[in-house]
């Protein structure tokens, strides 16, 4: 069984798990939009449109759904390479501190050395999630941390469908030219030639593209 189809079971226990839930009676208000169930420390796998290949996983200790909507407390969002395999390659990180923004070269080579299925995490307390648009938003702070870009920023929209992220205001970035140097020699690709993959950011500073 690949990783697509284990994922898969995986959200469906999930989903099951959230449906028990709400009939056993945790169901904590209802407004004119529907019911409103809580669950705490969840992983919740999300898939592309099209291939169904595992894009990202969103990890929180709360979450509060409320028809197409859900609201999310001490956010982990953790965007998958796509060259991931194997679902013996990925390891949960719901549990992932968040390291600051000037740490040295050598520190964020350390901490994203077991963490090889991982493109690149996103923290924030809190968020909310529209799984019909497929769109993640929060107000607060956020930490977008990877191997060749980390940014500090407060507010964010993220589409997962177009692969982008806009941060809103409030913004510092950092860039590791080395440990772009390394990815793309680990790629196979050569300096000065771009990924396939169009993944984006934009602020207010402007777009980097990775």
């Amino acid at each position: 069984m690949d990783i697509y189809s284990r994922m898969r079971i995986i959200y469906g226990r999930i989903l099951s798990a959230v449906l028990c839930l709400m009939f056993a009676g945790v169901l904590s208000g209802r407004d004119d939009t529907g019911a409103q169930a809580s669950i705490t420390g969840f992983a919740l796998p999300q898939y592309r449109k099209g291939d169904n290949r595992l894009q990202f996983i969103l990890y929180g200790k709360n979450a509060s759904n409320l028809g197409s909507v859900m609201v999310l407390k001490d956010l982990r969002l953790d965007i998958i390479r796509d060259s991931v395999k194997s679902v013996n390659e990925i390891i949960a990180l719901d549990q992932a501190p968040v390291y600051p923004i000037n740490s040295t070269s050598a520190f964020v080579a350390d901490y994203w050395k077991d963490k090889g299925h991982s493109h690149a995490l996103l923290f924030t307390p809190s968020g909310t999630y529209d799984k019909n648009a497929r769109t993640l938003r929060g107000e607060e702070k956020i930490h977008f941390r990877s191997r060749e870009l980390d940014i500090d920023g407060v507010g964010f929209d993220a589409f997962s469908d177009r692969r982008f992220i806009h941060i809103r205001s409030n913004v510092r970035v950092v860039i590791r030219p080395e440990a772009r140097d390394r990815s793309l020699k680990q790629n196979g690709l050569k300096g000065g030639k771009k990924d396939s993959r169009k993944n984006s950011i934009k602020s207010n500073t402007g777009d980097v593209k990775k």
